[in-house]
């Protein structure tokens, strides 16, 4: 199995550009799929898993932490084109809005 940091290139068109723990993503690294879309931040177990910032194919990005692939937390979204907006999810589930007292 491979361990420490590593470039892996996919037959799909995709890669990965990191650390490695026992052949899986594992630590700080970023990953670019085929259609053009990304994920930079931390990694557990080949799962997004941590802080980072997903970028869709369109230039949005989702910044904020991730739970097993999953969105958990307050996070930042900010459109290409537009303002940034703030949304909480739980376990991927959301946005909720945000309610503040007053």
């Amino acid at each position: 199995a491979l361990d420490g940091f590593g470039l892996c290139s996919f037959a799909s068109g995709g890669s990965y550009r990191g650390e490695l723990k026992e052949g899986k993503y594992h630590g700080w690294g970023e990953r670019l799929w085929p259609g053009g879309s990304s994920y930079c931040g931390r990694w557990w177990k080949s799962y997004q898993h941590g802080y980072g910032t997903y970028t869709s194919v369109l230039g949005d990005k989702v910044c904020g932490r991730w739970f097993l692939n999953r969105r958990l937390g307050l996070f930042i979204i900010t459109p290409k084109t537009g303002p940034a907006q703030r949304g909480y999810w739980f376990f991927g589930f959301g946005p909720f809005k945000l309610k503040t007292r007053g």
